[in-house]
């Protein structure tokens, strides 16, 4: 019984340590590992497909 505690100790420890690596790690990797410019030439071409096909009316 004693080993079942203690392995179940260790599995919510895991889970709560993967549950903040997906929530806090990864997007900050995200961040610094993947450049800027990739999301900013897409929105701007985004942006200029709307403007010329009359979408982006306000």
């Amino acid at each position: 019984i004693k080993f079942q505690g203690d392995m179940g100790l260790m599995l919510t420890f895991m889970f709560v340590m993967n549950m903040f690596g997906a929530l806090i790690l990864l997007p900050a990797l995200v961040h610094f590992l993947i450049p800027v410019e990739k999301y900013r030439k897409h929105e701007v071409d985004s942006d200029r497909l709307k403007l010329e096909s009359g979408e982006a009316v306000a």
